[in-house]
């Protein structure tokens, strides 16, 4: 099975989903593996799911980085750096406005 690991938690869920086949499996169990399977398969389909991850990837990053400026603003503001009278410098990882 195709795992995408830009992000640990989705491979992880990626290989959770790799059936456990019996010793002895029904035709119709095989014929529904290989249903599931065919998608892996797709190189459309292996583009999408890792352009997926990797949207996923970098929204989480700038989530991470926008809550590290934060957190660092409320830092200087109490530690009296900065505060209504006067504005926080922007940091790198801050969002535009």
């Amino acid at each position: 099975m195709f795992i995408v690991a830009a992000d640990p938690r989705l491979a992880a869920a990626g290989r959770t989903t790799t059936p456990d086949l019996p010793e002895k499996p029904r035709t119709e169990q095989v014929r529904a593996w290989g249903e599931c399977a065919e998608p892996s398969q797709d190189p459309e389909c292996r583009d999408a799911v890792r352009r997926l991850a990797q949207a996923q990837a970098q929204a989480q990053a700038q989530a991470q980085a926008q809550a590290q400026a934060s957190a660092g603003k409320r830092r200087a503001s109490r530690a009296g750096i900065c505060g209504p009278s006067r504005p926080c410098p922007k940091s790198p990882a801050s969002p535009p406005g």
